[in-house]
């Protein structure tokens, strides 16, 4: 069974980025996010050795799939290149499942200031939301 929720608070993150919603499902976590893209960016990936880890363990959940946002791998690299200012991107992130955890980090690469990194993630879990399918939200992006 899954709970998705739409009222999530950052304590930090990257500019034009934001958490759009969160998806504990029974098997995995998703995190559905939306991308404008700024002056001066002309691209956008993900490193596959991101992961969210939940702000009381060190424990790190792996990211195993990612929609609609190419993954930046060791032996090849990928991108999403925008071209203009202004572009909207939708994607969703999958990792493995959290345990019952409502404040976590999702860290692409620590100690980066050019990385996506979300610092204190806090998702009120006593407001759910209709459905939201995957392919739905990133269908027009």
């Amino acid at each position: 069974m899954s709970a998705q929720h739409t009222n999530i608070t950052v304590g930090k993150s990257p500019n034009n980025i934001e958490i759009v919603q969160v998806d504990f499902q029974e098997s995995s976590t998703l995190l559905y996010m939306k991308y404008i893209s700024g002056e001066g960016t002309e691209w956008l990936t993900i490193n596959e050795k991101a992961f969210i880890r939940p702000l009381e363990t060190d424990e790190k959940y792996p990211l195993i799939n990612s929609f609609n946002l190419p993954l930046s791998m060791e032996a090849v690299e990928r991108f999403m290149v925008f071209d203009e200012v202004g572009q909207e991107h939708h994607f969703v992130l999958e990792f493995e499942r959290l345990p019952e955890t409502t404040k976590f980090d999702l860290i692409e690469m620590e100690d980066s200031t050019t990385s996506l990194n979300f610092y204190d993630i806090e998702v009120d879990t006593t407001k759910r939301t209709e459905h939201t399918n995957v392919a739905t939200f990133i269908a027009n992006y």
